[in-house]
């Protein structure tokens, strides 16, 4: 053998290393993906659990939506009507009838500006009314198991004059209305007649 055949046989058996890791560079490689899909896989099940357990609360939301709904329509605290007119109407019979029943003397009476709160309406109406010790005591009685509501929002008494026994009493009550007026031209509910309401309205009942 001469020295150049010699010197190549060297060098080969000097790169026999070679060969074993171009064997492993496959499998590495074939590692690598294999990773990255379990990375991406797991990702796209904690998106995918995140997905239904946002579609499974809003599934939960929408039926205690209708619950409430459900509740709501056979409640019968609230005055329903097309109208705010219509339903400070039938607030104000609501409650001259307790007065009247009760036997004290409705004198004056004022429908407050109404207020929005959500899907209600809050109208309130202020009266002044003369009565008794006996009369007030079953006419708040009959006040507090009104249906419809009549909440009391303030309530001021003070000795009336002439009688040792007749009292004057100032009083705001309250009803959560739920309105539901006609469609307008544009398919939208006609809010006009409760703004008509709420600059408030004032009657002397004392003649």
């Amino acid at each position: 053998m001469n020295a150049v055949g010699a010197g190549e046989a060297v060098e080969r058996s000097g790169r026999w290393w070679l060969w074993p890791l171009c064997a492993l560079l496959p499998l590495l490689a074939a590692l690598w993906w294999w990773q990255a899909a379990r990375e991406l896989r797991s990702r796209t099940e904690a998106e995918l659990a995140a997905r239904q357990a946002l579609v499974q609360r809003v599934e939960a939301l929408a039926r205690t939506r209708a619950e409430l709904a459900d509740r709501l329509a056979g409640d019968p605290r609230p005055i329903r009507a097309k109208s705010a007119t219509l339903a400070v109407a039938e607030l104000q019979s609501a409650f001259e009838a307790l007065a009247e029943h009760a036997g004290v003397t409705v004198e004056t009476t004022q429908i407050l500006a109404a207020e929005k709160q959500g899907g209600f309406h809050r109208l309130r109406l202020r009266a002044t009314v003369a009565t008794d010790h006996t009369g007030l005591r079953d006419w708040l009685f009959a006040l507090g198991r009104a249906r419809p509501l009549l909440a009391v929002d303030s309530l001021a008494i003070r000795a009336g004059g002439g009688e040792e026994d007749r009292l004057a009493v100032e009083i705001v009550v309250s009803n959560p209305a739920l309105l539901q007026p006609p469609a307008g031209p544009d398919g939208r509910p006609d809010d006009a007649d409760t703004e008509r309401t709420n600059g408030g309205e004032r009657r002397d009942r004392t003649g």
